[in-house]
């Protein structure tokens, strides 16, 4: 677009000025709607490395405490007797 304002044909200066206003403008608009996306990209990272996070904690948790140890259920009876007989 620059070179078409530089071209041999010249625009009378007030248009050339509204142009270049306007180019300005969406070049600024521009500029801050990538800085958006990069935040907003940023911030999904995090969202994705924290949610991750909790799946890793919940996973470990529900292991460990909610579903018993089936080697400890296979290996005893409630009262703590072997079922390969005796104590």
């Amino acid at each position: 677009m620059r070179h078409f304002l530089s071209s041999k044909r010249q625009l009378p200066p007030f248009i050339n000025r509204k142009i270049e206003a306007r180019l300005s403008n969406i070049e600024s608009q521009l500029k801050s709607i990538n800085e958006n996306l990069n935040k907003k990209g940023s911030n999904l990272f995090l969202y994705i490395t924290i949610l991750g996070a909790i799946v890793v904690f919940l996973s470990t948790f529900i292991e460990k405490y909610l579903i018993p140890d089936a080697k400890y259920k296979n290996d005893y009876h409630e009262n703590n007797e072997s079922l390969y007989g005796g104590k």
